[in-house]
């Protein structure tokens, strides 16, 4: 970089954003819950089975709450209106 060029940073703040950021955080919890369910289904060790198990189990409860939280974030954002 020259001296005279300025490096300009993206940073991406505000509300609808940030709601994307938790919705792909949700969607990737569900994702691997998925990748979870679907290695205790084919493995045939009863270990690995029952571990991938409960951190589907996991990993859904999270991805729930995650929802959840968002949701109640969205409804006591709604009465704010912008200027």
């Amino acid at each position: 970089m020259r001296k005279h060029e300025k490096r300009v940073l993206n940073w991406s703040v505000g509300g609808g954003d940030a709601m994307d950021d938790i919705t792909g955080k949700i969607e990737e919890l569900e994702v691997k819950a998925a990748e979870s369910a679907l290695i205790a289904y084919l493995t045939p060790d009863w270990e690995i089975r029952t571990y991938n198990s409960r951190l589907a189990r996991d990993l859904l409860e999270a991805a729930a709450d995650l929802r959840r939280r968002a949701e109640a974030l969205k409804s006591d954002n709604s009465d704010i209106r912008p200027l």
